[in-house]
């Protein structure tokens, strides 16, 4: 670079060095006007160029342009030959004047000049050019003298041929103009090299005296040269030549402003220094100058730049950056040299205004000298060390430092070689590092004041300085500091540190520990705060701490780096619940809300929003407890407005709704935030849970269709697939865990709760608004990620019915919404990329809608018809939505029975087209359980839909009984797989699991049979019969063979029917004096007819008889008397001499009753006839084991009681009563029975040892006998445990759990091998803190032997959550295995239904295994029991039976069909009839039975002619 470039024109007198604007006088350090006397050197410095034999000129032959050129002007070789003279006759100004020939022909003045002999040994300069001392007669009286020389000749070449090299050097860069960062050499630089070491020699020579005005031409020449030249070689040579005129002549007046100006200028220039710059400057510092020299270097740093223009003011910063590190130089070389401390300061302050960074950082490396020189500095005084460390302030922030982006966000020095510094130990460093280091050791070291200011140093640089020192120095100063001082210091040091941490350029560590800090200390103990009330703030008395706090708020509207965001937004959080201020509370949250809707979008954008969006969300949870129920309401709007905005980024969003949805109330209506959301297991639907993605990987495979291509011709990308914003487990949704208690302060809408008048009434949370954006968000939410979460959380949080009592018109218009979007079928459709289909989004909808049943109280009847409908709309509509379509209307047969009435013509339609879906069959078996036994709801069924049920059922039958035939399956052995492929389409593991399942064949088949026996009773009298002859027909199955076979189960069924098909009254009873002792002796006798047992007791002399008939369904009992006509006056006497007349006649006896009964005259077959009982032990042991079978299926459930907080089993099972609505449910359930006076199976229930009471329910077909532990004894003493309770609860498959402790129940609470089910029943709205429970003085019960009554004084909530939890690997049983929203009016029903299916379920389950596969219900145990009394009575008769004679039967082959003939009526054949006496005979029924079941089903007798019992019976 041209050193012009940096220092201007030096040799131009209009710029003239500040130091002679500022009248610095030279006076008595300078030399004469007239002369300068020679100065012995210290040293000779050697030559620079060669001899004289080296010049071209002394080569034979060699002419240069030059020489021709100067001869041509002459018309001469050498005009003037000065080695013919002497050197005292030598005329200098002739020389001169000869010299001009020479001025353009470098090679021949060289020659010139050399062609003077007597040169000096080892250069080219004579001797005789030594300047001599001359006296000039005619100035002064003759006494002036003068020492004429060549130095003025030599002065004009070093400017001259500098110039020649210099254009030489322009002309050859144009020609090579890439090479710019080289030097180039031409020719001509040898002829200045020359030149200028000539000129040094000359110096040399002794002379005796040199003219002030030729030393002064020689210096301006040669910062001529310095201006104009960028190259170093040349600065080595001048300076070289600097140092023999100051070392022999020092350096005159005229020109010693400018020679500083140019080794200040040299110095700031190069950060290598030209050879001889150090000599030369040592020259004029230790020459009597010296300290006029350090009065033109403070001059420099305080020249008045505010006039100057560029260039000038580029010179003039160059000088004062020299001068600075001139001054460094010189307080290191010797650190008492005389240099005033305060002078210095003084200058360097001035030179702050300079504003160039390279001066800035000369003055931070002088300040650094500074400290470690002179001590001085740091322990002088206090306005001293404050200008001190004012210079470091202006001249550390003015320095120039590029940044780039670091890995945490924030800005890092990238230093170049030139702002390097090599320390002590050789570690580089930039000069702002050694202050850095400079200033820590202060801060150690130093307090009170200096401290301080070096401490905001510090903070007012920490963006310019390294997160280490930052880090350090806030680590071992920044509490301190803000802890020491008094208040008002404190204030302000406290907004120092508030201003660093709003400045983006800091690292975000450092900006970390600083929030730290200042929260620390706003919210000190240790310090005394005044103004701190809502009433101080925005005072104008200094600065308050509200207004410290306000100020570090203010970041938030602008700060975009995530972490320090959410550094200050806890901060806020914590201000809104110190300070009580409603209108600071809503700038805040106006403020955080403001960040959500910064623009442009972006990651860093997204993050910023979802903390902005969490901390209102804190704000929120914090003041829900509090009595400033102001900011709760202000963060509650303004996180509704966040979730309803569909321009807002969807992390925010959810932030609000993870919230929103999470907000609850209790009984009473008080307000709290549940920690979960209700919801995972539904997430699962649309792969939101870590499982069920896992298993689906199906998203991250269809993010091919999310690729672009930038033209036709490009290949689609492949982007990776965006991973979801929620998912569960996820990251936590709350900022903390929420309060467990419920505010006193904040209510839902419509609440009642009593406070009091003493206390202030509570607040109202506007939760319609919260319902209209969701509505909002169901019509028209473009984004999935919110759309999806609102759909599977929507449900849940309506289950809690309490929550929106007072939003009834939002919940009449959410209804709507939803009912139509699913008759439009218009609610979203999932991306393509997420694999998920239409169907899955409709799951969540349904389950959304299913709370809405709770309800009906406020909807009218159309409305309920809609939802009906709607639930209807879902079976079969989509795929995996029928099964919680059909456990919604189980709900609604309850609830709305009315609505399901109308439509359940509609629900047999679609459950009959969808029968054939085998992971339905349970479900469709269990909803036609329910309604079979609600006859409010299915009264208007005609006889084809009743037909239709029956149809199901057995098609249902068939399914069941062809796969047991086929594949025997043990329940519970399917295996899940990651995604099931159903069709050739892989689908989520949610709807895979749904339409994969394998329901359990023993329990589809025994729950059909009940099915068709509950809606077999269920028909009119007059109508039974007519389906008997099409039910019997279709429960005949047909092997491959062809043969035509009946189930024990159906045989069981089609005995049902024969004795209910004509009566309807139920059971009957034996009546033990059905006779009187007038009546005669009796006499009983029974038989097996057919499949069952008929025994008639008969009262010898009136003939008045009690039949029992004992079948397989149940037990007849009736009595039968025979009229008898009084006999006619002329008959004869009855009384004959066989009958003696002391007793009562015997007129009839048993058997004459059964034969009016069964037989008649024509022949009937062995298999039709009765089979007598003999009167042995084995047969009587056999009837009374008979009759102790049921008549019922009988189940047992436990119901156990979890009071408020309880949760291990020792507790719970020590509980002696439970709440008044527990009690409640109990009557709801059954009767209130006494166990020691019980007619039924107690199920292992003993008075003397678990209570006098038990609870039991039954119907025609089943009973449920409950074990219910608050009714059973307790002794904490001797049984701590309650084993004997749990000696019944835990061998129990089912167990109902009333579950008030506000906990979630978990299954094995109670630990056991034998529960299989817990059905959960919990209040819909958490049981308030206050009053959880009724105590027991408040119920009133009156008790007798069959019933009991309470008389419930406190009110109980209205609706409860109930939810069947099974054992790992059964499958989803009964309708609410997702949780369900049932009315305490039919909660006992509902859930004596599903315990009564859950029981058969457990039986089902438990006999899996076993050889037979079925269920042994009590029907078909009593069957049973009838075979084996057959079997065995068969077999002691033919063990007893005599061999029968030899011979021809009279009727022989009697009953066997000719040819072309019948079948005989007799087909057994006789004896013979004469002489042969009759024997027994004894019939195997079994294989009489077995060849019935044999019989080919094209046969003319077929097996459905003979079950077929109404052929007959009807008329």
């Amino acid at each position: 670079m041209p050193f012009f470039g940096l220092f201007g024109r030096l040799t131009d007198f209009r710029i003239c060095p500040p130091v002679l604007k500022r009248g610095y006088s030279l006076k008595g350090h300078c030399m004469s006007k007239k002369h300068a006397s020679p100065r012995q050197p210290a040293s000779e410095p050697t030559s620079g160029y060669g001899p004289a034999s080296t010049l071209s000129a002394s080569h034979p032959g060699t002419t240069s342009t030059s020489q021709t050129s100067s001869r041509g002007r002459s018309g001469q070789t050498w005009p003037y030959l000065v080695n013919h003279m002497k050197s005292e006759n030598i005329d200098f100004s002739q020389l001169f004047t000869l010299s001009q020939h020479y001025d353009d022909s470098p090679q021949t003045a060289k020659q010139w000049l050399t062609s003077f002999k007597d040169l000096r040994p080892g250069s080219n300069v004579s001797l005789k050019l030594v300047a001599v001392k001359v006296i000039d007669t005619a100035e002064d009286n003759g006494t002036s003298p003068t020492y004429p020389s060549m130095l003025p000749v030599l002065s004009k070449w070093v400017r001259m041929w500098f110039d020649r090299a210099h254009a030489a050097r322009l002309l050859q860069k144009r020609k090579n103009p890439t090479k710019k960062a080289q030097r180039t050499f031409v020719p001509e630089d040898d002829d200045f090299d020359w030149i200028c070491a000539y000129t040094t020699d000359y110096l040399k020579l002794d002379h005796q005296g040199l003219a002030e005005e030729d030393i002064v031409v020689l210096i301006e020449s040669i910062l001529y040269v310095c201006s104009k030249s960028g190259a170093a070689v040349d600065f080595d040579r001048l300076l070289k030549l600097l140092v023999s005129v100051y070392s022999r002549y020092g350096c005159p007046a005229s020109v010693f402003g400018k020679s500083l100006y140019l080794l200040c200028g040299i110095r700031g220039s190069f950060p290598e220094l030209p050879a001889h710059f150090n000599e030369c400057l040592n020259l004029i510092l230790s020459s009597p100058q010296g300290a006029a020299a350090v009065g033109v270097l403070h001059g420099f740093l305080r020249a008045d730049t505010s006039k100057l223009d560029n260039s000038e003011l580029s010179t003039t910063t160059n000088a004062a950056r020299g001068g600075l590190q001139i001054f460094q130089q010189v307080i290191e070389s010797e650190p008492t040299a005389a240099v005033s401390t305060g002078e210095l300061l003084s200058s360097l302050l001035s030179a702050t205004t300079l504003q160039s960074g390279r001066v800035n950082e000369a003055l931070l490396s002088l300040c650094v000298t500074l400290v470690e020189q002179k001590p001085s500095v740091v322990d002088g005084p206090n306005e001293q060390f404050a200008m001190f460390m004012e210079i470091v302030d202006a001249a550390y922030g003015a320095v120039k430092v590029r940044k780039q982006a670091t890995e945490e966000g924030s800005a890092s020095s990238v230093r170049s070689s030139r702002e390097m510094k090599l320390e002590g130990n050789g570690t580089p460093t930039t000069v702002r590092d050694m202050v850095d280091s400079v200033l820590e050791r202060i801060l150690r070291s130093s307090v009170g004041f200096k401290r301080s200011l070096v401490f905001n140093h510090f903070l007012a640089y920490a963006g310019q300085q390294s997160a280490e020192t930052s880090l350090r120095v806030l680590g071992y100063a920044g509490k301190d500091i803000l802890k020491e001082q008094d208040h008002g210091h404190w204030r302000k040091d406290t907004l120092q540190m508030i201003r660093m941490i709003q400045s983006p350029t800091v690292s975000s560590n450092v900006r970390l520990t600083a929030i730290e800090i200042v929260e620390s200390a706003l919210w000190s103990p240790e310090l005394t705060w005044s103004n701190r009330d809502e009433g101080c703030i925005g005072s104008a008395e200094g600065t308050t701490t509200i207004d410290l706090v306000q100020e570090l708020l203010a970041m938030i509207k602008t700060e975009t780096n995530p972490r320090i965001l959410q550094a200050v937004v806890d901060t806020a959080i914590r201000a809104v619940i110190t300070y009580d201020a409603r209108h600071f509370t809503e700038q805040t949250c106006s403020d955080l809300a403001e960040v959500i809707f910064r623009e442009p979008a972006s990651t860093e954008v997204a993050q910023c929003a979802e903390i902005g969006a969490r901390g209102l969300v804190s704000i929120f949870m914090r003041s829900l407890n509090t009595v400033h129920v102001g900011r709760t309401d202000v963060a509650y709007r303004k996180l509704n407005e966040i979730a309803s905005s569909f321009g807002a980024p969807a992390e925010a969003r959810l932030a609000a709704m993870r919230l929103l949805f999470r907000i609850r109330c209790d009984s009473t209506g008080r307000i709290y935030i549940s920690e979960t959301s209700d919801s995972e297991n539904l997430a699962a639907a649309l792969c939101r849970t870590d499982e069920s993605a896992a298993k689906f990987p199906q998203a991250s495979d269809s993010s091919e269709e999310q690729g672009s291509s930038r033209s036709s011709g490009s290949a689609t990308r492949r982007q990776k697939p965006t991973p979801p914003l929620w998912i569960y487990p996820g990251v936590p949704a709350l900022p903390h865990v929420p309060d467990r208690q419920s505010s006193e302060f904040v209510v839902a809408p419509g609440s009642e709760m009593d406070v009091g008048s003493e206390r202030r009434k509570p607040m109202e949370l506007e939760l319609g608004i919260w319902l209209e954006s969701i509505i909002t968000c169901l019509q028209k939410d473009p984004g999935w990620e919110t759309y999806s979460y609102i759909i599977v959380h929507t449900g849940a949080q309506l289950s809690n019915v309490t929550l929106f009592e007072g939003t009834i018109r939002q919940i009449q218009f959410l209804r709507s919404v939803l009912y139509e979007q699913v008759r439009t079928t218009s609610f979203h459709e999932p991306p393509t990329a997420t694999g998920l289909k239409k169907g899955d989004v409709a799951l969540c909808i349904f389950n959304a809608m299913t709370p809405l049943i709770a309800y009906k109280a406020h909807f009218s009847r159309n409305e309920c018809d809609a939802l009906v409908r709607a639930f209807v709309a879902g079976v079969g509509s989509f795929e995996g939505t029928s099964r919680g379509c059909i456990h919604s209307l189980s709900i609604c047969c309850f609830e709305i029975p009315a609505s399901v009435t109308k439509n359940l013509s509609g629900i047999l339609h679609k459950i009959q087209t969808n029968a054939t879906q085998s992971h339905l069959s349970m479900h469709f078996l269990e909803f036609f359980a329910g309604l079979a036994r609600l006859p409010e709801v299915h009264t208007n069924l005609h006889g084809d839909q009743i037909r239709l049920i029956f149809g199901i059922c057995i098609g249902y039958i068939k399914s069941m009984r062809d796969r047991r035939a086929q594949t025997p399956v043990s329940a519970g052995a399917k295996a899940e797989a990651p995604a099931t492929r159903l069709s050739g389409v892989t689908v989520p593991p949610f709807r895979a699991k749904i339409l994969s399942a394998i329901e359990l064949p023993q329990y589809v088949s025994t729950l059909a049979y009940q099915t068709m026996i509950f809606w077999f009773l269920s028909l009119k009298l007059s109508e039974r019969a007519k389906h008997v002859p099409w039910i019997i027909k279709s429960l005949i199955a047909v092997d491959n063979d062809g043969n035509e076979q009946m189930e024990k189960q159906s045989e069981v069924f089609i005995d049902m029917m024969q004795r209910t098909a004509f009566s309807d009254l139920g059971e009957t009873l034996p009546h033990p004096d059905f006779a009187r002792e007038s009546d005669g002796s009796v006499t009983v006798a029974s038989w097996l007819v057919g499949l069952s047992i008929v025994t008639i007791e008969t009262a010898g002399s009136t003939g008045r008889s009690q039949i029992t008939k004992r079948q397989a369904s149940g037990t007849t009992h009736s009595v039968y008397q025979q009229f008898t006509a009084e006999p006619p006056p002329h008959h004869a006497p009855l009384i004959t001499d066989i009958r003696p007349e002391t007793t009562l006649p015997t007129a009839m006896l048993p058997q004459h009753i059964l034969l009016q009964l069964v037989t008649t005259c024509a022949p009937t077959s062995l298999a039709s006839q009765p089979l007598p009982l003999p009167d042995a032990d084995y047969v009587q042991r056999a009837l009374k084991a008979f009759d102790l079978n049921p008549t019922v299926d009988s189940n047992k459930a436990g119901v156990i009681y979890i009071g408020p907080g309880q949760s291990q089993e020792s507790e719970i099972l020590a509980n002696t009563q439970g709440s008044a609505d527990f009690d409640q449910f109990l009557h709801g359930l059954g009767t209130k029975m006494r166990l020691d006076s019980a007619k039924f199976n107690t199920q292992g229930l003993r008075s003397d040892r678990d209570g006098e009471y038990a609870y039991a329910w039954r119907d025609r077909v089943t009973e449920i006998v409950y074990h219910v532990p608050t009714m059973m004894p307790t002794s904490l003493e001797d049984d701590p445990q309650g084993n004997n309770k749990k000696m019944h609860i835990g061998n129990d498959h089912v167990n109902i759990i009333f579950n008030r402790s506000g906990k979630v129940f978990e299954f094995n609470t109670f630990s056991s091998q034998f529960n299989y089910i817990n059905i959960v029943v919990t209040p819909a709205s958490r049981i308030a803190d206050i009053g959880e429970s009724c105590p027991a003085s408040t119920i009133t019960t009156t008790v007798n032997a069959s019933s009991s009554s309470t008389k419930l004084s406190n009110k109980h909530p209205q609706f409860y959550t109930v939810h069947t939890l099974t054992a790992p690997g059964f499958p989803c049983i009964s309708p609410c295995s997702d949780p369900k929203i049932i009315s305490s009016a039919n909660l006992a029903g509902f859930v004596r239904l599903v315990a009564l299916n859950a029981c058969v379920f457990s039986l089902a389950w438990r006999d899996r295994d076993s050889p037979s596969s079925d269920h042994m219900s009590s029907w078909r145990n009593r069957l049973q029991e009838i075979r084996s009394l057959r079997d065995r009575v068969t077999r002691e008769a033919a063990s007893a039976a005599p061999e029968p004679k030899k011979g021809v039967a009279l009727y022989a082959g009697y009953g066997k069909a000719g040819a072309g003939g019948r079948p005989s009526l007799y087909p057994e054949g006789r004896g013979e009839l004469t002489g042969e006496a009759r024997r027994p005979t004894v019939v195997d029924y079994e294989n009489v039975s077995a060849n019935a079941e044999g019989r080919k089903a094209g046969g003319e007798e077929k097996m459905a002619d003979l079950y077929d019992f109404s052929r007959w019976a009807l008329q």
